[in-house]
Parts: C-alpha cells; sequence; structure tokens
C-alpha cells in the first residue's frame, strides 16, 4: 500500500485549522497515520513523519508541538508531491547540430 498523500494532507490542513486537538479525524491523527503507514517503506514520507513522533504519537504533544510536527509533515507533503511529478520535458538539438551563435554588433565610434 502506498500512502495517500492528497488524503493525509487534507486531514493535517483540518486539524491544524480545528486547532491541533486531535478530533479533525475519526480515531484521530495516529490511527491514521497508523492505516496509512501499513506496507509503506521505510524511507518514505509518510514514515519520516511518523518518526518524527514520540512513541506515544500525536495525542502525546502538547499544542505548540503538534503545530510545529503539523507544518513539518505539511512540509514533507508538498515536497514529496513536487518531487513526484513529472520533469519539464527539453527537446534535444538533432543530433549533429551546432549550437547557433550570434556575434555581438560591431560599435563604431561616430
Amino acid at each position: 500500500m502506498t500512502a495517500d498523500l492528497a488524503q493525509l494532507g487534507q486531514a493535517l490542513d483540518r486539524e491544524r485549522r480545528d486547532g491541533c486537538r486531535d478530533e479533525a479525524v475519526q480515531g484521530g491523527l495516529d490511527e491514521l497515520l497508523r492505516r496509512q503507514a501499513r506496507d509503506e517503506p521505510a524511507r518514505s514520507p509518510l514514515m519520516r513523519m511518523v518518526m518524527a513522533l514520540p512513541d506515544a504519537g500525536y495525542r502525546s504533544l502538547g499544542a505548540e508541538e503538534r503545530e510545529r510536527w503539523l507544518r513539518r509533515a505539511q512540509a514533507t507533503i508538498a515536497e514529496a508531491r513536487a518531487g513526484a511529478r513529472p520533469a519539464p520535458r527539453r527537446t534535444a538539438a538533432p543530433k549533429g547540430a551546432v549550437p547557433r551563435v550570434t556575434a555581438p554588433a560591431a560599435r563604431h565610434p561616430h
């Protein structure tokens, strides 16, 4: 299973809007993270977020710590989603083509 970063991002947005009270998701964020982490690679963005939490999970954090963790988790998601976009295609010059260089116009003193 691959984590649904879009769904997770929405849940984290809701959690921040709702004051970081761990009520935005039924069962709490720890339960959502646990479900999405199933079969997730150890170095995945989701697992990096989970590893940044204490052993007792998100619910054990104070309000300021939750806010800080949420901001970092959202940044991790944004970075992962940006990296997942295909790179812009570059068109290569035909084989054997020589780059065209234009010489600057000569200056003539008046």
